[in-house]
């Protein structure tokens, strides 16, 4: 049946002119308006009363052109998209449609992945190798000392002192020279060693990174999980565009989703049993069915509608020791503030209305994944966290360390916020302190030396937390990442720009937590808006480190003090006046203006404050595309005639 799809479809692409659209998606110009009129993605079945765990990928119905021409499909009812390296079928029956908003998340997703595992095989390799080294070291000194033994024996067998030579033979095996001949072995044969001693260490073959002789992807390759795949779109590019892949699970809950994932795991001739594995189930069933060690992924990819949290729990535990996660949460609503009940219910965690939500938002997330990975004797390493649109996305490295997971707690924080202005306070939860031996001592955190009210404008604070206090990425990694994205690839990415400006901005970003804002800054006073560049040399003059963020294109991140900020705007204020009523009103901004200077403040240009991304061009934050926004949850079309009953209906 699909070999008819797949003709159609061909004949389809062939004779149809196509265009690429801005975020790297080649839409015939029939199918175009197909896209546009499109407002669902797949849904779980009604009957479970579980919320859909399906990847949202829809537009709303606001964006239809409505001039267009009807879209053309195949003569299965279906039409062909191509994305990257693969081409899938949608139906045309509102089941299942696509957001090329989202091509960037999958783009960066690829390049992330490609980056990391070349590192995580070159580790496993190098565990497999000191493995190797110690069986072949102790073989070697039960050799010698039975050696040893066997030759004392035989010239005591005549002397009462045979017990004692035998110990003296053990004793006198030199361990240090073995290792070092090993060592220098395994120097001069290098990966031959491997073939050579397969017998002696059989699960060498499961371990050794690309680097050895004899690596085989479908062998030794990485595993990776989409627990919510909705078409299988993801897992097909990951399979094709990320070297050294030996399998994908590609789970959903949804029965369409799951007959949809094999259509296209067919369409595009992969092997469902041993590469692209189309499976029905539970998400976190999944997982936890695959918690333990010799059936753990290396890669979970969890990109649900709305949020992640009922997921983190299996993924924390269902992800090899050093194996990534890569998680999204679309309802940034809930992680900004707007919801605080909602946020405190499904993160633990309350957050503050803040002009800095966005970044809030990315360190909720990370601080459920830390908490979550304690209770089971494992830490967290974030590589990069991102607040991207109208979603963040995490890429966290979790590993096995009781004793590493104690300090999560120090990485771990809570914020004082005024509620008058935007001065903030953190505070980390836990403290660790070093003891005489060399040892560690935890203890609680200290609240920061702060009055009731806040210093600089004389209003209460609100408490928020917890929140992650650590880095939030790794920029050794990043590095890594931008010389893999300028490498040639087979399947370039068409978001390559926008990626490039992603990766410099979080390389060049402060590890301080949170930002201001100046326009903030300067609602909050009631004045013009000083230039950004002015802000930053102040800061830089006065001893302290300013960047930008990738979280808002007016975003401040700095390790100076506030007192120091509202100085610089209380200089510059001297220069531009406000007005004579907000001087006389009971406002923050009356307060804040007529306390006494600390600091002095030089206005001068200083080079130091333009980043690499900006001296050379890189666009840091693109227009977003027409079609931008997250869409209604997926659902089913509604036959004509019922569409028609209702409508009937509401006019009477």
């Amino acid at each position: 049946m699909w070999r008819r799809v797949v003709a159609s479809g061909q004949r389809l692409t062939h004779t149809l002119s196509t265009v690429p659209t801005t975020q790297g998606v080649v839409f015939s110009t029939q199918v175009l308006p197909l896209y546009l009129r499109t407002i669902a993605s797949f849904t779980r079945p009604s009957s479970t009363g579980q919320a859909s765990q399906t990847r949202h990928m829809a537009t709303s119905s606001s964006d239809m052109d409505t001039s267009a021409p009807p879209a053309r499909t195949t003569s299965d009812g279906f039409v062909p998209v191509t994305e990257g390296a693969v081409t899938i079928l949608f139906p045309d029956d509102d089941q299942v449609f696509y957001n090329p908003v989202q091509v960037f998340n999958r783009d960066l997703s690829t390049l992330v992945i490609s980056t990391w595992q070349e590192s995580y095989l070159r580790r496993r390799g190098e565990k497999a190798d000191g493995r190797l080294k110690r069986r072949l070291i102790e073989e070697r000194v039960t050799a010698a000392k039975q050696q040893a033994t066997g030759m004392a024996s035989d010239s005591d067998a005549t002397s009462s002192t045979g017990e004692r030579g035998s110990e003296t033979g053990a004793a006198a095996v030199d361990t240090k020279a073995i290792a070092e001949s090993v060592e220098s072995e395994l120097a001069q044969l290098g990966t031959e060693m491997h073939a050579k001693y397969q017998q002696l260490l059989p699960h060498i073959t499961d371990c050794r990174g690309p680097q050895h002789a004899g690596f085989d992807p479908a062998k030794h390759g990485i595993t990776i999980l989409e627990g919510l795949a909705a078409s299988g779109l993801r897992s097909l590019r990951y399979y094709k565009e990320i070297p050294n892949v030996k399998n994908i699970t590609c789970n959903d809950f949804s029965p369409e989703a799951v007959e949809s994932i094999k259509r296209n795991v067919e369409f595009n001739e992969m092997n469902p049993e041993t590469q692209v594995k189309p499976n029905f189930g539970d998400a976190s069933m999944v997982m936890y069915n695959h918690k333990h060690r010799d059936q753990q992924y290396d890669v979970i990819d969890l990109d649900p509608y709305g949020t992640a949290a009922p997921f983190l729990d299996a993924a924390v535990q269902a992800v090899k020791s050093g194996g990534l996660l890569c998680i999204t949460c679309t309802d940034m609503a809930v992680l900004c503030g707007s919801h605080l009940d909602a946020c405190f219910a499904k993160y633990g965690s309350m957050p503050v209305k803040s002009h800095h939500c966005h970044e809030m938002g990315v360190r909720i997330l990370l601080a459920l994944v830390s908490r979550l990975a304690t209770r089971y004797g494992r830490y967290i390493k974030p590589l990069m966290s991102c607040s991207i649109d109208f979603y963040c996305r995490v890429f966290v490295e979790v590993y096995d360390g009781a004793a590493q997971g104690k300090l999560a707690a120090s990485q771990t924080m809570n914020v004082h916020q005024c509620t008058g202005c935007p001065t903030f306070h953190c505070a980390p939860v836990g403290r660790v302190q070093a003891t005489p031996k060399g040892g560690k001592k935890f203890l609680a955190g200290q609240a920061p030396p702060l009055a009731q009210h806040c210093d600089q404008c004389g209003r209460i604070y609100h408490v928020g937390g917890p929140y992650w206090g650590d880095r939030l990425h790794d920029k050794a990694f990043i590095t890594s990442a931008l010389d893999q994205l300028k490498k040639e690839r087979q399947f370039p990415f068409n978001t390559t720009e926008r990626i490039n400006g992603m990766l410099m901005m979080c390389r060049e970003e402060l590890e301080t937590p949170l930002y201001y804002t100046v326009a903030s800054m300067s609602n909050t006073l009631h004045c013009t808006s000083p230039p950004h560049d002015m802000i930053k040399s102040a800061i830089v003059n006065a001893g302290y480190q300013v960047s930008a963020t990738h979280c808002h294109k007016n975003g401040i991140k700095t390790d100076a003090p506030p007192s120091l900020l509202w100085d610089i705007f209380r200089e510059f204020v001297k220069e531009n006046p406000v007005t004579d009523k907000v001087m006389a009103s009971d406002s923050p901004a009356s307060a804040i203006l007529q306390k006494e200077m600390q600091h002095e403040i030089d206005f001068t240009l200083n080079d130091a404050i333009k980043p690499q991304s900006r001296l050379q061009g890189i666009t840091r934050f693109p227009a977003k595309p027409a079609f931008w926004g997250p869409k209604a949850r997926a659902g089913k079309r509604k036959p004509d005639a019922a569409k028609q009953s209702k409508k009937a209906k509401s006019k009477e």
